[in-house]
């Protein structure tokens, strides 16, 4: 993201920083809790601020991808615009769906091209929590998607049941699969006979 003209803080108002996270008071009070957002939000801050030609780049796999992309979000919702100026990109591999559609909308909104998720077609962690109308889970952005042939393709929208039985990949390459397992049955049920009618002289 390129820089915007926002009023700079020093690394002392950077530390001093309330917390952002929506925990509640008590636990923010206790101060031998390590609160992972704020904390890691305070670090990356005070990073940036020493390395200004630096950029951030977060990325995760599976519940860690989902982290990722929390995180991202919520960078944008607490306007830690330190951080937001420089966040390069977010990758996630096998990420499960972290929010609803009014949480894809902001995300998609806010990570627009800085947002790519890896998806192999038979990891089933990225299908859960369901879309459907009793959990109403979505996905945002681009979804960069690999078959068992691992030849990809970039979806922007996708049937679940699809990803979920695999069936992206071409006609042709599965009437060739279906192809190779007749034979493959046809050479067992060969083989099978030959058995017999050896064990039978």
């Amino acid at each position: 993201m390129l820089q915007a003209d926002h009023p700079k803080r020093t690394k002392e108002e950077i530390n001093n920083a309330p917390a952002t996270s929506g925990l509640s008071d008590d636990i923010i009070a206790n101060d031998s809790q390590i609160l992972a957002y704020d904390d890691i939000t305070k670090i990356v801050a005070k990073l940036l601020y020493d390395n200004p030609h630096a950029q951030l780049f977060v990325t995760g796999h599976s519940l860690g991808g989902a982290l990722a992309a929390v995180y991202g979000a919520m960078l944008h919702y607490n306007a830690e615009t330190e951080i937001t100026d420089r966040l390069a990109a977010i990758y996630t591999f096998g990420q499960p769906r972290v929010g609803d559609q009014n949480f894809a909308n902001y995300a998609n909104q806010k990570l627009k091209g800085h947002y790519t998720r890896v998806v192999y077609c038979n990891d089933i962690v990225p299908r859960v929590p369901f879309d459907n109308k009793l959990f109403q889970f979505k996905h945002f952005g681009g979804c960069h998607y690999y078959d068992n042939w691992y030849n990809g393709m970039v979806c922007t929208q996708y049937s679940s049941l699809a990803h979920f039985l695999g069936i992206l990949s071409s006609r042709k390459r599965c009437k060739s699969l279906v192809l190779a397992f007749k034979l493959l049955l046809y050479r067992k049920r060969e083989i099978e006979r030959n058995v017999a009618v050896e064990k039978e002289i």
